[in-house]
């Protein structure tokens, strides 16, 4: 049996909080007004703006006043029930805007705060003593960066250092209670996302050992899943381009990557693609912008981070090797400068038609900077951009909690319903079943989009279901390239830049066009069984304290749709 969900009645859920209409967008809902909180004045963000570790933390310290901080502020989107319209038309051949994907500035032109707008907030932010590190062309996130003392001023509030009970991470920065938007800022300023770093942006990478950086030595198996073996399992040796009959590589499509911490070294590129023979020149299809500077997270963090950057882009290029890849790595796995990573992949590269994050935390604690991440994800579907992220490692518990006896929850953002949720498989003896640590299960956040209806044990619960889909997370692990030899991985960090690689495929046969009725396509070829996936019908995501949601015939919470067959979904998707 899968596992009870007692805590997610409705009225309890934080969706009857959160669903704003940037949010209610999947299901054409718009939400009471009374669930809207405040954008500006004196009344504080309750339950936003403050992580919910300072409940069980005690202030130790004030954030020093010249400490420098990364804040992503999350601006008005004009016209949302226009901007839900225009999706729709997107994927209506008989309408004029179809497959009409906008650009960064022309979503700033029809949805974003005018240009004149856009400026006073950068004025305002300025003149507070704060630097604009990042202005977008689809005017609904202004990145900055400043020191302690003058976000203090600005926002009314105060920055401490807490301490709580969890070890090397017993310390985070958050604000106090009091905390307001400025006059001047109000109703154009809706959120502000990086005041605290309790909740860091973390891999879902698990190396098959010690792990990566000086003094690592990973495990290594007898036998793991090489590029030519990923081709294979997933269909995509034998798929062709519809009008050349050729082999599908990527040619022509850019693959975006988010991650932080430690980019890849040149040699480790390299070797990849000599050990396996790759028709790829890193030369010119590799860039990687770095966002805030040299890395400034813990070196052991970064250490870590530096093994999934690797997984990511051997992943990519293992299923796609003429993609293009923009790998972008933030200075920082704090919610702010990620963000920002964010952000720019949205904005500045937006021929990224697939891209692939690795990275989560979970959903219930990451309430200050949903708002405004997703309104960056609808922003990417109005583009044609689709994104894959990972499920995360850690089963139903998405939260890392470890709580005998089933703290449910789910993995950010993979939940956000305009981004597929990529969960794990496993194989063993040529047979593939679900993945026990593949994260799953309903989102306490976001309602249940129109593409999921009527599917799956839970479809009468009203709540966004995870994974849509999955790929090979668990044993036998898959081969990477890292310290001048080849060394396994595994994680659902490495099905979600599968996806990013077969989804390049996908866009290659379809003309390089990009796509934004992405999720009503794949939900549509999944319930019409015609092979795009191979189901998958054995095994649970039960991570240890719960027994976790079964893998059973059709879709469900811990594959979704199952594994892909590259093949028959570039035949199902035109």
């Amino acid at each position: 049996m899968a596992p009870m969900l007692d805590w997610l009645r409705p009225s309890t859920r934080l969706a009857t909080v959160l669903a704003l209409a940037s949010l209610s967008l999947a299901t054409g809902c718009a939400p009471p007004a009374a669930t809207v909180p405040p954008s500006g004045g004196s009344v504080p963000y309750v339950g936003q703006h403050r992580p919910q570790r300072v409940r069980d933390a005690s202030v130790v310290a004030r954030v020093q006043a010249d400490e420098q901080i990364d804040l992503m502020l999350g601006l008005h989107q004009r016209d949302r029930l226009g901007l839900e319209a225009l999706l729709l038309r997107q994927a209506d051949p008989a309408s004029g805007d179809f497959r009409r994907y906008l650009s960064p500035v022309q979503f700033g032109d029809r949805f974003g705060l005018s240009a004149a707008e856009y400026d006073e907030v950068a004025s305002v932010i300025e003149r507070a003593g704060l630097t604009i590190t990042r202005r977008t062309d689809g005017r609904t996130t202004l990145s900055v960066r400043g020191p302690a003392a003058a976000i203090e001023r600005l926002f009314d509030t105060e920055l401490d250092i807490y301490e709580d009970r969890r070890g090397a991470n017993a310390r985070f920065r958050a604000p106090s209670e009091r905390f307001a938007i400025p006059t001047s800022l109000v109703g154009l300023v809706e959120h502000v996302v990086g005041l605290d770093d309790a909740y860091p942006y973390r891999p879902h990478f698990k190396a098959g050992g010690a792990g990566f950086g000086e003094g690592a030595s990973p495990r290594k198996l007898p036998s793991f899943a090489e590029p030519a073996d990923l081709q294979n399992i997933y269909g995509a040796t034998n798929a062709k381009h519809p009008i050349t009959n050729q082999p599908l590589l990527g040619a022509g499509e850019t693959v975006a990557i988010l991650g932080t911490g430690f980019g890849p070294e040149p040699d480790d590129l390299t070797g990849f693609i000599a050990k396996y023979a790759l028709p790829t020149n890193p030369a010119a299809q590799y860039a990687m912008p770095l966002l805030g500077g040299p890395n400034r997270d813990p070196i052991a963090f970064a250490n870590n981070e530096y093994g999934e950057n690797v997984l990511d882009i051997d992943m990519v290029w293992a299923l796609a090797p003429l993609a293009n890849v923009v790998h972008v790595i933030t200075a920082s796995n704090a919610p702010g400068l990620f963000g920002d990573g964010i952000t720019f992949i949205v904005n500045q590269v937006p021929q990224a038609h697939a891209v692939t994050v690795s990275y989560g935390t979970c959903e219930r604690v990451a309430i200050s900077e949903i708002l405004t991440m997703n309104a960056l994800f609808i922003q990417a579907k109005a583009g044609g951009q689709a994104w894959f992220i990972a499920s995360g490692d850690n089963g139903t518990d998405g939260c890392g909690d470890g709580v005998v006896g089933g703290v449910l929850a789910v993995d950010w953002p993979a939940s956000s319903p305009y981004v597929f949720g990529v969960g794990g498989t496993q194989i063993a003896a040529g047979v593939e079943t679900a993945w026990f640590g593949g994260g799953g299960g309903l989102s306490e956040v976001f309602p249940k989009p129109t593409w999921q209806a009527g599917l799956g044990d839970y479809a009468n619960v009203d709540a966004r279901s995870v994974p849509d889909v999955s790929a090979l997370a668990g044993d036998p692990g898959v081969a990477v390239w890292a310290q001048g030899s080849v060394q396994v991985s595994e994680g659902t960090s490495a099905a979600a830049p599968m996806w990013g690689g077969i989804w390049a495929l996908i866009d290659e046969a379809r003309g390089n066009t990009g796509m934004s009725d992405y999720h009503e396509r794949i939900y549509a070829l999944g319930k019409l069984h015609t092979g795009a996936f191979r189901d998958i019908i054995g095994g649970a995501n039960g991570d240890g304290t719960t027994e976790g949601y079964k893998a059973v015939a059709g879709f469900d919470l811990a594959t979704g749709w199952g594994v892909p067959n590259v093949e028959l979904l570039v035949g199902g998707l035109p």
